[in-house]
């Protein structure tokens, strides 16, 4: 069985309660099911975080998330920043059996 890629996931304090934040990483997971999204631990190195805001304030901590800086995907309630989280997410996981990158 083929090993997914760990991606951290890390959500705001979910002051914007129309922001479905949840919903938003379960659209991301059916586009990459070849990745395991999971609430993002201190210190565990993921080979990407996604942080989900609902607002601009951007209040998610990131301090103590361990990945490379380029792979910290923020994405905010706005479907353009989820359409860019979808394509830098797609640079680097692997394709999924039977499609081509």
């Amino acid at each position: 069985m083929e090993q997914k890629t760990q991606i951290g996931i890390r959500y705001c304090g979910g002051c914007n309660p129309r922001f479905d934040r949840v919903a938003l990483v379960r659209r991301l997971a059916a586009w990459f099911p070849q990745a395991d999204f999971q609430p993002a631990k201190a210190g565990v190195p993921y080979a990407a975080a996604v942080v989900v805001c609902g607002c601009t304030a951007q209040c998610a901590g990131i301090a103590d998330l361990n990945v490379p800086p380029q792979r910290l995907i923020r994405v905010c309630d706005d479907a353009d920043q989820l359409d860019r989280a979808r394509q830098l997410l797609g640079e680097f996981l692997p394709a999924r059996s039977g499609e081509e990158g």
